[in-house]
């Protein structure tokens, strides 16, 4: 179960604008305790809507095994969200110590939205983070905190972890 709270920021603005935040219970209360007792850096790259090609997404994980082999990170989580268009790619590299994410999901669990995808298919293919919040869709596709509050609900009840933009 999941409540939500309401909380005011840069109370000085005329405006007054409100972002919705999650607080969650139970488990996933728990769950977010221990993370934060195992103290992991968590580095997220978001490649927004880049690489154009498969073949230069495939060059840039060539970059980034290369990059990665032989180092420690024991006290670092890496997270990649590519286009939606090479998640699977990246997810079959099975990159050792890299983590696949999404940049965003849809809050429905199916049916007719062209062109969106479920928290549901994301976790089936073998997503575990995905980022909602993103300033470009607040300003271009006029997403909203009620929208991005559907989607991290969607999100969390899928198990994935949720990436919120603030800002």
């Amino acid at each position: 179960r999941i409540k939500t709270k309401e909380i005011r920021f840069n109370k000085k603005r005329k405006s007054r604008f409100r972002r919705t935040i999650l607080l969650a219970t139970g488990l996933l209360l728990r769950q977010r305790r221990i993370a934060m007792t195992n103290s992991k850096k968590l580095i997220i790259g978001n490649l927004k809507m880049n690489p154009v090609s498969l073949v230069e997404f495939e060059r840039y994980l060539d970059m980034l095994e290369k990059e990665l082999k032989g180092k420690d990170f024991e006290k670092t989580e890496i997270v990649v969200c590519p286009p939606i268009v090479f998640l699977q790619k990246l997810l079959d590299r099975k990159l050792k110590n890299v983590k696949a994410g999404a940049q965003d999901a849809y809050w429905e669990y199916q049916g007719a939205f062209t062109g969106e995808y479920s928290a549901g298919m994301l976790k089936s293919v073998g997503a575990n983070f995905v980022i909602v919040g993103h300033s470009e869709r607040r300003k271009y596709f006029g997403e909203n905190e009620e929208t991005i509050n559907l989607k991290l609900k969607a999100i969390l009840k899928n198990g994935l972890n949720a990436v919120l933009c603030v800002g």
